[in-house]
């Protein structure tokens, strides 16, 4: 008979073997906004926007999408539930070093803070973040599955709402794909150089007042890393709350 993946939050034992990832889900899910309309939910630190890690900002990443990873799962074409976004980042801050783990998650680490964190590190930089993956259905089995164009111009319909929810003043969009399946910006802002990267940027008016600036990152599978921190860094600096930006 097949079976679960041994990650699989299906796996008929995994609340039991590793009841700090459900307890991490279960305290971070009150944090989330009620968005009855978007399929994955983003998962939100604890700290975002508090200013423990990102002085008076509050940070989004961007992702592209879920990949199943369950064969008995895809078997049986089961629907992940909406806060596997959440469960992937409380596996991430509780499973670093174990057989399996992804690097995709390191890679995002490394450019925001320069290095490999250690563990106090890392839960500190994921609860300061808010995290959301753009594409809001399941694209495969295994990564680097092409992406239906239907599934881009929904994910567009939603987008809009969860920066609304979450009002980040600095959105990190990781890769070119991505980026360009983005909604049309209020404005295009002029592209920033640190360290040898490029960013691009836009921004984005929020119907509640302000803005939020969005930056392309690369992809963390296409050389996202410690090198973009310098380029960063230098986004994060020039956000305001109150002017529009320059």
């Amino acid at each position: 008979m097949m079976e679960h993946h041994d990650t699989c939050p299906r796996h008929p034992t995994c609340a039991q073997r590793r009841p700090e990832i459900f307890a991490e889900v279960a305290a971070a899910m009150p944090r989330v906004p009620a968005l009855s309309d978007v399929g994955f939910l983003p998962w939100v630190g604890r700290d975002y926007g508090s200013g423990k890690l990102f002085p008076l900002l509050r940070i989004m990443i961007v992702g592209e999408s879920h990949y199943e990873w369950c064969k008995k799962c895809e078997t049986e074409k089961s629907k992940r539930d909406k806060d596997l976004t959440t469960y992937c980042i409380a596996e991430r801050m509780h499973r670093i070093g174990e057989p399996g783990h992804i690097q995709h998650w390191g890679k995002i680490e490394n450019a925001f803070l320069g290095k490999m964190p250690s563990a106090s590190e890392r839960r500190d930089f994921w609860h300061s973040v808010a995290y959301y993956n753009f594409l809001q259905e399941v694209v495969g089995f295994g990564p680097r599955i092409p992406v239906e164009p239907a599934l881009w111009t929904d994910a567009r319909v939603h987008f809009p709402t969860v920066i609304e929810s979450l009002r980040p003043d600095f959105i990190a969009v990781a890769g070119v794909g991505t980026w360009r399946e983005l909604p049309p910006a209020n404005k295009l802002l002029d592209a920033l150089q640190a360290g040898g990267k490029t960013l691009e940027r836009r921004s984005y008016h929020l119907i509640s007042g302000g803005h939020s600036i969005a930056g392309r990152i690369a992809h963390p599978s296409r050389g996202l890393g410690a090198t973009w921190r310098p380029v960063l860094l230098e986004a994060m600096a020039r956000i305001d709350r109150t002017d529009n930006p320059q």
